[in-house]
């Protein structure tokens, strides 16, 4: 039996690095409300142009590998089942234990997640009841380094930020309903487990964001060098147009 202690110290160290990674999600606000909020929330100490980069290369969803593809499907899947609002013919037991612990034994019973083999639904069976347990388990199963653990939580908010955004205005602005405020961390364990499940190797995603990054720089030089290229024609025709007005005058 491990040492109650050092679950609670690790479960501590767990909520610190998802309340981090949850800092860079900006939360989603429902039309109705018309409330505005900062695409760049999460990177307001950095330089304008070097928030925008990092931004960027964070919420890339053109290029996202085939393997978070899947994940974002499966992760969608279980979201709309649990988060509904009562459009549901059959709605999803036991949501009043929140998002991780209502998964976690219907999970056994996907075979979009579990393929059938019997490895994986072992994998299923030895998660964890509690949802921060849970993140940290997935984290020592996927061999990710301890300075690299808050980036792949960032990287499972980032490339599926739409839902991101919708938990994270649930836990932080709707606060009619207690249950709510637990879901930012059971949605990372929730999409934590199904990475385990789907990508064993999903430190690649590392890899991805790394090499996505550069090309982000790229693009954003080509937009400011487009940019600074229309400034010096305007410019031109500025002096021109000025140079014309004031011969015409001294002509008068």
């Amino acid at each position: 039996m491990e040492n109650p202690l050092k679950i609670a110290q690790q479960n501590q160290v767990i909520t610190e690095l998802s309340k981090s990674a949850w800092k860079n999600i900006a939360p989603f606000w429902p039309l109705e409300n018309l409330i505005a909020c900062n695409p760049l929330q999460g990177f307001e100490n950095l330089p304008f142009k070097e928030a925008l980069k990092k931004a960027s290369a964070y919420f890339e969803q053109e290029n996202l590998p085939k393997e978070i593809e899947e994940i974002n499907r499966q992760t969608i899947k279980w979201c709309q089942a649990f988060f509904d609002q009562g459009q549901a013919t059959i709605k999803m037991p036991n949501r009043h234990l929140g998002f991780y612990r209502s998964w976690l034994p219907l999970a056994q019973f996907d075979n979009r997640l579990h393929k059938n083999s019997a490895a994986k639904i072992k994998q299923i069976s030895l998660l964890p009841n509690l949802a921060e347990e849970a993140i940290a388990y997935c984290l020592s199963e996927l061999n990710v380094e301890k300075n690299k653990q808050e980036k792949l939580l960032t990287l499972m908010l980032t490339t599926l930020s739409g839902w991101a955004s919708y938990v994270k205005y649930l836990g932080e602005w709707k606060c009619d309903d207690a249950k709510n405020d637990n879901n930012q961390i059971d949605y990372l364990a929730v999409r934590l487990a199904i990475t385990l499940l789907i990508w064993d190797d999903a430190k690649n995603l590392f890899s991805w964001h790394e090499k996505i990054a550069p090309e982000i720089k790229s693009e954003i030089a080509e937009i400011e060098k487009n940019e600074k290229i229309y400034q010096k024609d305007l410019v031109q025709k500025l002096l021109i147009s000025s140079k014309s007005k004031s011969e015409k005058n001294t002509k008068t």
